[in-house]
């Protein structure tokens, strides 16, 4: 039932029990206030079939007087709409509708601003106007799609989760008669997810979680990894230098989690969007992504290099020290094992009582075993040093304790015993100080297994 309005069509939805025809006479002040005043009080008590005919003297003589005509005509008719007995009748309910949005809109277009607090803007009318004919019939689609552009353009992060859901519906169906293509499927997607995220993050309103749902689900077959970057890649030249194409492409390679199969980490045009979107940004978190997909392609000095970057960049504590604790991690990766200690300290001091930055000193100073020093008394000098690490780790934060007593249980195994340290040491027994030397230099006890 796809909705078309001509002259034949009005004149049959004023025959049909519509709107009625305009009238040509001047307008009657008194008499509008008063037929408005009458269509007022029955629409409070909702009945609309006596509010009808006042409504309609209104809505056709007192067109500049009164924008509630409009608003309150819209709630009326979809309720006829829902009454009607046939096809034929809800044809012409819905052609009121129509009418009576059209006419909304040109009282806008002819009176900016006038009563714009109190009800509508025009992009809150071209929505409902949309989410209505769509919601009526599913073959409005083709009406209903530009209505829908033109008021997501003009209300961004104002729109309504049912316009959010409609919206993407009617582009769902124009893909399917090949009306519109995926990439602009893939677009919408992330410009109504950002609407989503923007409501339900202000507000928590459900209704904004079941439309990320709906967009989810309508726009599930545009949004298959290889055929976004597929499309990415086609596009890239012509786009690289558009700021917002570029945020949007990194957004929908994020929230598609394409970075997690090697096809897409190893492809030329997804590292180009990252590292033009990070330049862009110049944000911590869009210079950490870039580090992690580097790591992934196993280039540590620039996973380090953008790491290191993004936790400059961070403002939020905790975040920061995630961040320098992945930075002390690639620094011992690349041998700098000082600067990795550093840093872990650093990710620590961020976050009081993290132990986890603890036990990853203890790992690298037990990584050091054997390697410092030729005096078999302070050979083992780094493993009692890492235990310390991971008896303080446990102490600071009890969630990390069996992590801790395991990195324990392993450095223990390796203590001399204690005919070795009597043989090898004679001068030295069970706690007595130690220093472990190279590049940990810290003070320790002798301990022995």
């Amino acid at each position: 039932m796809k909705l078309k309005m001509n002259v034949k069509n009005f004149v049959a939805v004023c025959a049909m029990g519509g709107l009625g025809l305009p009238a040509i006479a001047q307008v009657d002040s008194a008499e509008c206030k008063k037929q408005y005043s009458l269509f007022n009080e029955y629409y409070r008590q909702k009945n609309y079939e006596m509010a009808r005919e006042p409504w309609k003297y209104s809505f056709n003589n007192c067109e500049d007087m009164y924008l509630g005509t409009y608003v309150y005509g819209v709630v009326m008719y979809k309720d006829f709409y829902k009454k009607a007995a046939d096809d034929a009748a809800k044809k012409v309910m819905q052609d009121s509708l129509v009418l009576i949005y059209d006419k909304y809109l040109a009282q806008i277009e002819k009176n900016p601003g006038k009563h714009q607090e109190k009800y509508w803007s025009t992009g809150q009318v071209l929505a409902a106007k949309a989410t209505d004919l769509q919601a009526m019939d599913k073959d409005n689609y083709e009406l209903t799609y530009p209505l829908f552009e033109k008021a997501l353009a003009l209300n961004g992060n104002n729109t309504s989760a049912n316009a959010v859901s409609m919206h993407i519906y009617a582009a769902a169906l124009m893909k399917s008669k090949n009306l519109i293509e995926c990439d602009k499927m893939a677009d919408l997607y992330l410009s109504l997810s950002d609407v989503v995220d923007h409501n339900f993050n202000a507000s928590k309103d459900s209704s904004y979680l079941k439309a990320q749902a709906n967009l989810d689900k309508l726009a599930e077959n545009c949004l298959d990894c290889t055929m976004l970057v597929e499309n990415f890649s086609k596009q890239f030249e012509a786009s690289k230098k558009d700021t917002n194409w570029i945020r949007k492409a990194a957004s929908l390679l994020d929230k598609k989690k394409c970075l997690a199969k090697d096809e897409h980490i190893n492809n030329a045009t997804v590292l180009s969007i990252y590292e033009i979107d990070a330049q862009n940004r110049q944000s911590a978190d869009a210079f950490y992504k870039l580090g992690m997909l580097f790591y992934a392609k196993k280039d540590n000095g620039k996973a380090e290099s953008y790491i290191e970057k993004a936790a400059n960049l961070e403002t939020d504590n905790e975040k920061k020290a995630d961040y320098t604790y992945m930075l002390a991690q690639l620094n011992y990766q690349s041998g700098k094992s000082s600067t990795a200690r550093d840093n872990a300290r650093k990710a620590a001091g961020l976050k009081p009582g993290w132990g986890d930055p603890y036990i990853f000193i203890g790992d690298m100073y037990a990584g050091s075993y054997g390697k410092l020093s030729d005096d078999p008394c302070e050979k083992a000098a780094p493993l009692w040093a890492a235990a310390d690490k991971y008896n303080y780790a446990k102490s600071i934060d009890p969630s990390c304790a069996e992590k801790a007593n395991r990195q324990l249980g392993r450095v223990q195994a390796n203590y001399p015993t204690k005919d070795q340290l009597f043989f090898d040491c004679p001068d030295k027994k069970e706690g007595t100080a130690v220093s472990a030397g190279g590049w940990i230099q810290e003070s320790t006890t002798i301990r022995t297994r």
